[in-house]
């Protein structure tokens, strides 16, 4: 059985696939005139770019070995959805505590907030005392739209989807790590940052980067995860994504000589299973390793 991952970030669509070997049997990415970070809630029931880009990945897909795939794995840019790092006090009741986000929600998104799916994570106990029961908390929200959107397309091509899931998040499917470790997302126009402990998120940030100084943007997101109790006992930084990778690596290196830092490259751990013209076509495959996280995520709970 081969599993199937395809993501959707800035103009590119990007597929890979992986056997039961967990070896690579397909990797590849293509580019549209469509930015899916920005134009989905404008264009969310335009029927013709629907068609339009499910005969784009369906003609892709062709190519994967004839092999007839019933079902994806969708990883989202993190620009596609919303993302809000807060205080809360959490009630027993689950309902309480969502019916209080989607309030917050409703602050960015007063037309529309009620049509978003919302989760939360907590980072941190904000109080010692038992009795007080409030946390930092990391909400994500995506608009029902956006996954309609997508659902649409994938059904032209006959294929349902398995789970979904944003890039930072399923990114530490990749990472075989017992210890917290910090994890960096270098995106176009973005910046995700956090702090894991294995699944568990212990600490969120992120910068949009666009008309700014990136290097000012990163600085000011170090200085904030350097006075987390968590920082200190993190001996490794995973770096994934598609911007300035080699340059912020050096940097981070410089900056902090007691860390090991890594790019996640998931075609230095598949690629042996692809052929080597299919992988030469990637000078690196960090902006790939949402889709291989997000893969053996999957696979694990098959």
């Amino acid at each position: 059985m081969i599993s199937l991952a395809i993501g959707f970030s800035g103009n590119s669509i990007r597929f890979a696939a992986i056997n039961d070997d967990k070896k690579l049997t397909h990797i590849s990415e293509l580019e549209t005139d469509f930015d899916f970070d920005n134009e989905i809630p404008d264009h969310h029931g335009d029927e013709h770019l629907i068609s339009e880009l499910a005969s784009i990945i369906c003609d892709n897909l062709k190519k994967i070995d004839d092999i007839s795939f019933t079902s994806v794995n969708l990883v989202l840019n993190t620009m596609q959805m919303f993302s809000n790092v807060m205080p809360l006090e959490v009630a027993e009741d689950e309902q309480v505590t969502s019916s209080n986000i989607l309030w917050d929600t409703s602050i960015y998104y007063p037309d529309d907030y009620e049509n978003f799916n919302i989760n939360f994570y907590r980072l941190n106990k904000l109080n010692e005392d038992d009795s007080d029961n409030t946390y930092t908390v990391l909400v994500l929200g995506i608009d029902r739209n956006i996954i309609n959107f997508f659902r649409r397309i994938f059904d032209e091509c006959g294929l349902k989807i398995n789970i979904f899931d944003c890039d930072h998040s399923a990114v530490s499917g990749l990472i075989e790590s017992d210890e917290q470790y910090i994890l960096l997302g270098l995106k176009p126009g973005r910046i995700d940052i956090s702090i894991n402990d294995r699944d568990d998120i212990k600490y969120f940030d992120y910068s949009y980067t666009g008309s700014f100084d990136f290097k000012r943007e990163l600085d000011k997101q170090l200085a904030s995860l350097e006075i987390n109790e968590s920082f200190e006992r993190a001996k490794e930084i995973y770096i994934y994504g598609e911007s300035l990778l080699e340059s912020v690596k050096e940097y981070l290196e410089q900056k902090y000589e007691n860390k090991e830092i890594k790019i996640l490259d998931p075609l230095e751990r598949f690629g042996q299973g692809a052929s080597i013209d299919n992988i030469l076509h990637f000078s690196s495959g960090a902006r790939f390793a949402p889709l291989f996280g997000l893969v053996l995520k999957a696979m694990e709970h098959e």
